[in-house]
This record gives C-alpha cells, structure tokens and sequence, in this order.
C-alpha cells in the first residue's frame, strides 16, 4: 500500500490492470474478476464503510469478492488484495 487509502488503492489497481489488458492483443473479452481480499483488509473497508464503494467499482463484470486470514507478514497484518482476471479463451 502507497496511499494508505484502501479503497483508492483497489480502484487505482483495478483500473491499471483492466487498461493494459484493453491495449493488449493477448487478451480477449473479460469475463469476470475474483477478487481476494486479506481480513484484515475486508474489516478496515467495513470500518470505514467502504465495502460497498468497493463492490461498485467491479460493477462493469461479473465479480467475486473473497477474505482469507493469515496474512501476516513480519508480525505486521498484511492488507493484501489478489484480483484474479478471467478473460475468454482465444478462439483457434
């Protein structure tokens, strides 16, 4: 995390990785997203009643959110975020 802003980070993220695939000839259409979240991230994102905010910003795909505990990293609690992108498969 740079900003120390969860939700900005997610969007930033999302948006990032969803341009480079549109530019790039390797990838067909999306066709949905997964999206992992830590605990520890998912109960800040509540905290600040951000969960929602979040959940609309993958509205343009099918999505999946999910948490998994024991991201700790270092006895620090890690506020990972893993989006996995499904695209259809090339046609041969």
């Amino acid at each position: 995390m740079c900003s120390g802003d969860l939700w900005f980070e997610t969007k930033q993220a999302l948006l990032n990785k969803y341009q480079q695939d549109k530019q790039s000839d390797k990838y067909n259409k999306l066709i949905g997203i997964i999206e992992i979240n830590c605990l520890a991230r998912t109960k800040n994102l509540k905290k600040q009643g951000k969960m929602e905010e979040t959940a609309k910003l993958f509205n343009f795909v099918p999505h999946i959110g999910l948490s998994s505990v024991g991201e700790i990293y270092m006895s620090l609690i890690s506020y990972t975020s893993v989006m996995l992108f499904l695209y259809e498969p090339e046609k041969n």
